[in-house]
């Protein structure tokens, strides 16, 4: 299934690396904090092709990555959390082992986080370190109705202490930069007092001090351990793309995460691995980690992938809101599953990341972004993933006609020449109509028989001595679409007529593209567009949406839609 087919994800995503070496010369990322935030920066390389000799130089886009924090992300467990219901318990009807996975996710990845700052060959390096806490509690005899009780079958006392210390979040990893303690960016807490009740088949749990916390691929291999146990395998999966999200989450508020329901099957008392694909896949996992870590420290990347779906290069910012109102009409009927299968169906290689965010509940957050007209723009992420959320990485759409280039072409062309549009357009939606070529800056006149376009080139970490070398990253081959097919229908209750309620996102995003276009002035013929009543920032949206609904009446808008709903009833569930 796509959704559990997580490197389809990576495409030419770079590896996090902390120490960069070059013969006898060893050199660590640069850091930088901001707002509490600890981040590492770097850029992505993008060549210029063209139709023929130009002498315009290729394109470097500087960025931020998280690499700490001060805060970990808080959860609360909750019996009212979606997928509280796991689909697809075979033998196990009801288990839900998701949070308790995540959790260990999380301590794979933050030990993996302070096992890559050990120096190799630098004298110095951060003092980084994952310890356990003082956590312990002996045992007790209340039966606490609000206590959840984990078997975690046959296991030895240093899987079974890892496993408590998971559970109770009786871990930290810090590192020491700049004189700052950082967390690593996938440490977690539980903000409700949660009692657990730990049980195994072999001996009575006893502590020791002696037992030091696991290296990450040990801890990997007590996870896997687990998911063989009890069989769950896509809920190992799914646990991983929810831990992959904790980065984008952040720690303002707590989010609900379902409760751990363990199964009331007695666990075998081995934990022999069956053979087969699926039951290894989480171990093949490991060498993929560092790549998974790049793409996690980007938030804002991760929501601009999120609201990709919502994308459609054919549609221009005047008609957004008839584009997404319909859209929304129809996944706001959706329960969490079937959002997850339309959003799979629209970029099948994100579709873990889709199924992660609507565990998380991180799904409002982006449906609100997409409504609005303006979700995120991240053009490094797309890069990564082989996807696209954004006119302007596109190649240019049409010759040059009578004169004219269209508007969309000219923002390319901006960005790719002009140093006062060296940063892409925060707008994903492309301006409509044409510029008369002599209306047009002279960065555009100059080359605008080039026919230049992006192709991504690789990624490049700022170190301390030098500049990195260029990270052509992790390469996957991407998978056909067909691939992807699954045969049962979506049953979607789709409108027979379109009422536009609202005309906002379409405001926002014309507003948007057309202030970074025409940031150093309107030309003349220009005067109907920059004085209509989008543009005057002292009516509010409200005010210009009291004229009530209307029909979509615009014929491109409604035919793009059509095919957007009919390639939605091609398939169905993806759990």
């Amino acid at each position: 299934m796509s959704c559990f087919q997580l490197q389809n994800v990576l495409g030419k995503t770079p590896e996090l690396r902390f120490w960069h070496s070059r013969g006898a010369i060893t050199d660590r990322l640069t850091f930088d904090n901001d707002g509490g935030q600890l981040y590492s920066s770097g850029s992505s390389h993008w060549r210029l092709c063209d139709d023929g000799a130009c002498d315009l130089k290729d394109k470097e886009l500087n960025h931020k990555l998280i690499f700490g924090t001060r805060r970990a992300t808080s959860f609360l467990l909750t019996d009212n959390s979606r997928f509280t219901d796991w689909p697809n318990n075979r033998d196990h009807t009801g288990c839900n082992y998701l949070a308790i996975l995540a959790f260990a996710w999380a301590y794979i990845l933050s030990a993996k986080w302070v096992e890559m700052q050990t120096p190799v060959n630098a004298k110095s390096g951060p003092r980084s370190q994952i310890q356990y806490q003082n956590w312990w509690e002996k045992e007790h005899n209340d039966n606490s109705p609000e206590e959840i009780a984990v078997d975690l079958g046959c296991l030895c006392d240093d899987a079974a202490q890892w496993w408590a210390a998971v559970i109770a979040q009786a871990w930290t990893a810090t590192s020491v930069i700049h004189g700052g303690v950082y967390l690593s960016p996938w440490s977690v807490r539980i903000s409700n007092n949660q009692r657990f009740k730990l049980q195994r088949t072999s001996s009575n749990l006893h502590p020791s001090s002696q037992l030091a916390p696991p290296s990450s691929d040990k801890a990997l291999q007590f996870l896997q351990d687990l998911c063989v146990t009890y069989d769950i395998h896509d809920q190992g999966l799914a646990a991983l793309a929810m831990a992959l999200l904790f980065p984008t989450l952040g720690n303002k508020a707590d989010t609900s995460l379902p409760r751990p329901r363990c199964s009331n099957i007695s666990p075998p008392g081995s934990t022999t691995k069956p053979q087969g694909f699926v039951h290894q896949s989480i171990l093949e996992e490991y060498d993929r980690l560092p790549y998974y870590m790049t793409l996690s420290c980007n938030p804002r990347g991760v929501l601009a992938l999120l609201g990709g779906p919502f994308f459609d290069q054919t549609i221009e910012c005047n008609v957004v809101s008839p584009w997404l109102e319909p859209i929304f009409s129809i996944i706001n009927k959706c329960d969490h599953q079937k959002l997850v299968a339309i959003m799979a169906k629209r970029q099948p290689s994100l579709a873990p990341l889709w199924l992660g965010a609507a565990i998380l509940g991180l799904e409002k957050r982006v449906l609100q972004m997409a409504r609005s007209g303006t979700p995120p723009v991240d053009l490094h992420a797309g890069a990564w993933t082989a996807t696209t959320h954004s006119f302007i990485s596109l190649s240019p759409s049409q010759p040059i006609f009578r004169n004219e280039i269209s508007r969309a072409d000219e923002c390319r062309m901006l960005f790719l020449t002009g140093s006062d549009h060296d940063k892409a357009p925060i707008c994903p939606w492309q301006p409509f109509g044409n510029t008369r070529i002599c209306d047009t800056d002279i960065e555009v006149q100059g080359h605008i028989h080039c026919g230049h376009r992006l192709e991504y080139v690789g990624w490049k970490w700022d170190l301390t001595g030098r500049k990195g070398v260029i990270d052509e990253g992790y390469n996957i081959q991407t998978t056909r679409r067909s691939d992807w097919a699954i045969p049962q229908p979506i049953l979607l209750e789709i409108p027979s007529r379109i009422t536009l309620k609202s005309d906002v996102a379409s405001k926002v995003a014309t507003r948007g593209i057309f202030s970074w276009l025409r940031a150093d002035g309107w030309p003349a013929s220009e005067v109907n567009i920059r004085t209509h009543e989008w543009f005057d920032l002292g009516e509010s949206d409200e005010e210009l949406d009291s004229g009530g609904a209307s029909d979509v009446e615009q014929e491109g808008v409604c035919e793009r839609i059509k095919e957007w709903q009919k390639g939605l009833a091609v398939y169905g569930y993806l759990l």
